[in-house]
């Protein structure tokens, strides 16, 4: 609210309607907001649930961003650890967010984030991702659309592509993903699984997936796979 920045130099004088009118007019139109950037450093934020006996801490929450500007790229990167009991999550991300309230679009282009998890529930203690995704969406018209997806994990790559429809009412979502060729067997073993034992000792060591998928929040179908 900047009303009080624009204030007469005669507070307590209660102008007359017309002469009212015409301030705020000159007002609206001469006032332009610029914003050069955003920087948080060191931000912490904790969330204690007593019922569920969840604690949820995030730490170390570094972003900054390029000027600000609607319907104009922002470069931004940001970097924190989030704390959930025993998990240990630590987070980077950068890439350029576009956002144009009047149209509801939304685009996050060359959006990276690396991912590294900590903790007993997690393979060999320690596990690390990297995600790379163009994501664009509409809050008007209820459509959300990820591509160029890559997922990088323990070996194993996989690309694809995702669109939610009404993803604010009834999402309904279709996809497509595929992966490189990888060894079944080994990544089994840095899961902490097993595979069965086989005659052929190279069985499992030459693997890929290639699907399609589409459903809703009650039913999920993948054909061809």
């Amino acid at each position: 609210n900047w009303s009080d920045l624009v204030a007469t130099s005669e507070p307590d004088a209660t102008p007359e309607p017309e002469q009212q009118d015409e301030q705020d007019t000159s007002v609206t139109e001469g006032l332009q907001i610029d914003i050069n950037g955003i920087e948080i450093v060191d931000a912490r934020l904790s969330y204690q649930d007593a019922q569920s006996a969840q604690n949820i801490a995030i730490n170390a929450f570094n972003l900054t961003t390029s000027a600000l500007s609607f319907n104009e790229p922002v470069k931004l990167t940001s970097d924190f650890i989030v704390r959930l009991n025993e998990l240990e999550l630590a987070i980077d991300l950068a890439g350029r967010l576009t956002a144009n309230p009047e149209t509801g679009a939304y685009s996050f282009d060359d959006l990276v984030i690396h991912q590294t998890a900590k903790g007993p529930a997690i393979p060999a203690g320690e596990q690390s991702v990297i995600a790379r995704l163009n994501l664009n969406a509409n809050t008007e018209t209820q459509v959300l659309a990820i591509d160029q997806l890559t997922v990088d994990a323990l070996g194993v790559s996989v690309q694809g592509t995702l669109q939610l429809s009404q993803f604010l009412l009834e999402p309904r979502y279709t996809g497509q993903l595929s992966s490189n060729t990888f060894n079944l067997r080994q990544l089994m073993d840095q899961l902490g699984s097993a595979l069965p034992k086989t005659q052929n000792s190279e069985a499992f060591s030459s693997t890929s997936i290639q699907l399609d998928f589409s459903g809703d929040t009650n039913k999920v179908g993948i054909k061809p796979l």
